[in-house]
């Protein structure tokens, strides 16, 4: 079981992006056949040495996964990993992320960048 009948809807006022998001994280775990529990697993680590543990649990990725919070882009790289070793394409997951999740940063690299290049001249 996938936990696929779990799923709520996902929220009306998502954004045509997010939705886009969500709907391929969904499609994508989906394809895996990976429960919430097997992605907590799969997708979290345990202290190594100096380095701190990471811990993505059950309930977080049920929330990512009905669209309720976006998931950090350190989770969203540990899934596509996992979903590479299991044969699964996460390219579109990735780009969707990158255009969505974090729009107000790369705007703003590019505005600062301009400005840079602005106070250059």
């Amino acid at each position: 079981m996938n936990g696929r009948g779990q799923r709520k809807s996902l929220p009306e006022e998502l954004r045509p992006g997010q939705r886009d998001f969500f709907t391929e994280l969904r499609r994508v775990v989906d394809t895996a056949g990976l429960t919430t529990r097997e992605l907590e697993r799969r997708t979290s680590t345990v202290r190594i040495g100096t380095i701190a543990p990471v811990l993505y649990s059950k309930s977080q990725w049920g929330r990512w996964l009905n669209g309720q919070a976006v998931p950090p882009r350190q989770a969203v790289h540990r899934l596509a990993a996992l979903l590479k070793a299991e044969g699964v394409a996460a390219a579109l997951l990735l780009a969707l992320y990158e255009r969505t999740a974090v729009p107000a940063k790369r705007d703003r690299g590019a505005q600062d960048d301009q400005e840079e290049h602005g106070a250059a001249h």
